[in-house]
């Protein structure tokens, strides 16, 4: 395959098949030509031909998967996709392309349309809101606003579909230069092609850093060539060479295919020139732009002016280009002025298309003409596209130098434009050019504004460069409020310092009295949540109630209610769980029910968790708003953890770490740490907890994120305890109670009181747990959180005299309802203590609710002790056979789950944003692992449990 590949000539554009339709911001996608880039069979490359080969191969096999290939200037990138591209047409393989190029990079999706225009006829089979949020890129949609993650959904189904009858393989060259919203969408598609007959190729240069979306696809980085490969390729491009030139030529260009093409002809009209190269006196790029543009005085003015429209345009549309030269010449230029530059090696034009040779030549040109020239053609641009103001707004910004108000707002229209189609990128960038143009009173609103929209994106070094520009001294209440958000939920990590709440509970008092409520409750919001998340800041908490008063009753405002929860979780417990129960009732609001369900995990109120955030959830994946929903996810799988369904919270676990990983989002990632940690921790993979509580505490601690911490003692605390290792169950579990220790948390260590007692009574420290039984029952016994009001039983129980246990632990196994996991413990705590006090027929009866759900849960260790105890006890108890779901990953019962529900393959593809080819092929597994013909055997076999 190797072999076949490297007798591919390299053409920047490959695929000549694509139709000139309009893009609808005025570019022309594809053009039926090739420019022609004239590169020999490939030298030295058998390393990156072979990993090519592998991934098409792969891609054949429904086996995705992607690759980068990055390099500097003239390595031979290019090549290599070119490579890639006949080769996947050889195997009959459906090849589409885009090509980044510097200018469109303002275009929203100008390279996914490149893209997907072979494919625009079979967007009608989309379900009907992917077909709507994909036709926002094509400018055919009536949708108000895009949510990005809806585009990137509905390309991913668009390329499945495609995938169907032939593998697809995506070529996307100069990657650095495509616009960001199509560079996201690309990322999104490239980590979901696992069972995908699809393969993404990706080139880019190594001097221009990708987002970091992209930071972690496999690559390979081409090194200039070897002196033997070098030596090749220069003796089949130039033969007959004569010696002195020719080590010239090899000593200049160091291993660069590009430059060992086109030294030579350097060699022969400037020898100064190349040898000065050659002594280091003028960088390799500069001096193959030289190369390039050397003959440009000799094309005529015509042609130079022509050139220079070409080189200044933001697409490849020849009418357009010609169309503004002529305005600059004053006299009419056509396509046969271009000729001379034709024969010249510069362009190739074809099909209403003209495109460089080289992104280099490009550049050189650019650099051949004044700055007052340059600005010139730019005006002739806007003034030919008066029919595309998107596009004409940025070319009247490049013919102007000085404030233009009036430019700036229409920059604004382009930036309100480009945020409702999901080009988040591309708006910022309108509102820092808006910024730039615009007077001073309006510049500080449109870089908040910018800095807004970056916080979105999850981009937390352009939101700070945004706000570094930004006049502090200068911003009304509202301003200020906004910039106050943005910067501390850009830095979750600036906890610690009691004068940062302070700063910005000023600022909430100040945003409501100049008449904007929601956005002082936002930041009120953001004062609590500190005061939760991390325990040092815990003492600002009555002043953040204090302000919160002043907005009105806990009961009069979702947003309320959850400052309330954060703010002083066991002092307000009860307020907010009655408040809760009033507000059950059923709203489509994402963010009420993403507030409601975080208040009642706040106050441990898990079992009214649930339906909020389950609610928020289903519109926040509707929505495409992953960012929201990774948030959620964490907080619906510690709801499932806190319940009683193990099987449901382990894939909203696995979830929200891969979206939260995804959108580089720290807080939330490490978050969903904590829950797959606990998860691990009850059926007990000591190895899993040992690494992710390493990971988590490496940033959670640094961080103040003792929530975090805390969660990472409790989880090493129950693996301790079912190994029977008491002591070390102790030491890890009291820290949790300690103010000293970053582990310290004074309402989520309530939840795992239980623990920590049960470990002071077996490690024969029943005095130090009493003592802090002590310290907290006052709180237990008042609150209303069920978790936080369990856990105080359970405590009480294991801690009592012999004659009064008796009756706690009736007490808490009543409490304790029909939650498996919190049953168990207690269940097995009272079984042994009956088998103490000589009940032994008494005891078995608990012992073996103990076993069943510990059974239930997966709990290995903790169903092996209630066994021992049960023989212990006189009864016989076998292992009984793993359940048909712990057969399944959790991915695959994450879709069982919903088949089961009787959601559609494409339905279910939706909601989890994968493709639905991935769940017809995931469910195949599941049908195959549990040896089942139908949906209807499948939710026999799972049972009564639905995705929460």
């Amino acid at each position: 395959m190797a072999s076949r590949m490297q007798s591919v000539a390299g053409a920047r554009t490959p695929d000549g098949a694509r139709q000139p339709t309009r893009h609808p911001y005025g570019r022309a996608p594809g053009s039926p030509y090739s420019p022609s880039v004239t590169t020999a069979a490939l030298h030295g490359r058998e390393d990156e031909l072979s990993a090519l080969s592998r991934l098409l191969a792969r891609a054949g096999e429904g086996s995705g998967g992607s690759l980068l290939v990055v390099g500097d200037a003239g390595l031979g990138k290019s090549a290599l996709l070119a490579a890639a591209t006949g080769e996947a047409t050889a195997l009959n393989y459906r090849v589409l392309s885009a090509a980044g190029v510097r200018r469109e990079a303002r275009l929203p999706f100008a390279g996914l349309h490149q893209l997907l225009q072979p494919l625009r006829r079979n967007m009608s089979r989309l379900p009907a809101p992917l077909r709507a949020a994909l036709e926002s890129v094509f400018g055919r949609s009536g949708v108000a606003h895009t949510e990005p993650f809806l585009i990137a959904l509905a390309t991913l189904e668009l390329l499945a579909n495609a995938a169907a009858t032939r593998p697809v393989v995506v070529v996307t060259d100069d990657l650095q230069w495509l616009d960001g919203a199509s560079r996201d969408v690309l990322s999104f598609v490239s980590r979901r092609v696992a069972v995908e007959p699809i393969a993404l190729v990706f080139a880019a240069r190594e001097e221009n850093p990708l987002d970091a979306p992209m930071d972690d696809l496999p690559r390979v980085r081409l090194a200039p060539l070897s002196s033997t490969a070098a030596g090749s390729l220069l003796e089949a491009k130039w033969p007959g060479l004569r010696n002195g030139l020719r080590g010239l030529v090899l000593a200049a260009a160091a291993g660069n295919p590009l430059a060992l093409e086109e030294l030579p002809a350097i060699g022969e009209r400037d020898p100064l020139l190349l040898a000065a190269s050659h002594a280091g006196q003028m960088p390799l790029t500069e001096r193959l732009e030289r190369s390039f543009t050397a003959r440009l005085p000799e094309l005529g003015a015509a042609c130079r002016t022509a050139l220079l429209a070409v080189a200044s345009s933001d697409g490849e549309d020849l009418g357009e280009a010609l169309a503004a030269a002529t305005i600059v010449a004053g006299r009419q230029i056509d396509v046969a002025d271009l000729d001379s530059a034709v024969s010249a090696g510069l362009v190739s034009y074809g099909g209403g298309n003209v495109a460089f040779r080289h992104p280099l030549v490009r550049s050189g040109i650019c650099g051949s003409f004044t700055a007052g020239e340059k600005e010139e053609m730019h005006a002739a641009l806007a003034s030919t596209l008066v029919d595309s103001p998107q596009r004409s707004v940025w070319h009247r910004a490049a013919s102007v130098s000085g404030p233009d108000e009036g430019l700036a707002a229409e920059f604004d229209a382009a930036a309100d434009h480009a945020q409702e189609v999901g080009a988040l990128d591309v708006a910022v960038e309108a509102l820092q050019r808006a910024a730039s143009l615009g007077n001073a009173a309006d510049r500080d609103d449109r870089l908040i504004r910018a800095a807004e929209i970056s916080c979105e994106m999850g981009r937390p070094p352009v939101v700070d460069a945004l706000l570094q520009q930004v006049d502090g001294s200068t911003l009304d209440a509202l301003q200020l409020g906004r910039f106050t958000w943005v910067t501390e939920i850009t830095h979750p990590s600036l906890h610690g310092d009691p004068l940062r709440i302070d700063s910005v509970l000023r600022t909430a008092r100040d945003a409501r009295e100049a008449g904007d409520a929601e956005l002082g409750l936002t930041l009120l919001w953001l004062a609590a949540s500190r005061c939760f998340w991390d325990h040092t800041l815990e003492s600002r908490g009555p002043s953040v109630i204090e302000a919160a008063r002043e907005f009105g009753p806990l009961s009069s405002h979702p947003m309320l209610i959850g400052i309330f929860a954060y703010a002083a979780p066991t002092e307000f417990s009860a307020e907010v769980v009655a408040a809760l129960i009033a507000r059950s009732s059923a709203t489509n609001d994402a963010a009420t029910n993403r507030v409601l369900g975080s208040a009642a995990i706040a106050v441990g109120a898990f079992d009214l968790a649930g339906p909020f955030l389950s609610r928020a959830a289903s519109v926040l994946r509707d929505r495409g708003r992953l960012g929201h929903l990774s948030r959620v996810l964490v907080l619906q799988a510690w709801a499932a953890i806190h319940t009683d369904d193990w099987t449901v919270a382990l894939p909203l676990a696995e979830e929200a770490e891969r979206l939260a990983t995804e959108r580089g989002d720290l807080r939330w990632r490490t978050g969903s740490l904590s829950d797959l940690l606990l998860i691990a921790a009850i059926r007990g993979d000591s190895a899993t907890v040992a690494s992710l509580a390493a990971e988590a505490g490496r940033v959670a601690i640094p961080s103040g994120w003792s929530s975090v911490a805390s969660m990472c003692q409790v989880a090493r605390g129950i693996i301790a305890l079912g190994a029977g290792e008491y002591e070390d169950a102790y030491q890890q579990l009291r820290r949790t109670f300690d103010p000293a220790d970053p582990a310290f948390h004074a309402s989520m260590s309530l939840w795992g009181l239980g623990d920590c007692a049960e470990a002071a009574l077996h490690a024969g420290h029943s005095a130090e747990g009493k003592a802090i039984l002590a310290q907290v029952r006052s709180t237990t016994q008042s609150s209303a959180g069920r978790m936080v009001v369990v856990a105080g039983a359970y405590a009480e129980a294991l801690l009592a005299d012999d004659a009064d246990a008796d009756a706690l632990y009736s007490n808490a196994l009543a409490l304790s309802g029909s939650w498996s996991w919190m049953r168990g413990r207690i269940s097995l705590a009272y079984g042994m203590w009956l088998r103490r006090q000589r009940r032994v027929v008494e005891a078995r009866v608990p012992l073996r609710v103990a076993r069943d759900c510990f059974d239930m849960v997966g709990a290995r260790e903790w169903a092996r002790r209630a066994r021992e105890e049960l023989r212990a006890s006189g009864a016989t108890s076998e292992v009984r056979s793993v359940q048909m779901r712990g057969q399944l990953t959790s991915q695959e019962l994450q879709i069982a789950q919903l088949a089961a529900q009787g959601l559609t393959n494409r339905e279910i593809a939706q909601r989890l944003y994968v493709s639905h080819r991935t769940v017809g092929a995931q469910l195949s597994k599941v049908f195959q692992k549990l040896g089942l013909k139908s949906r209807a055997a499948l939710r026999d076999a799972l049972g009564p449990d639905v995705l929460i």
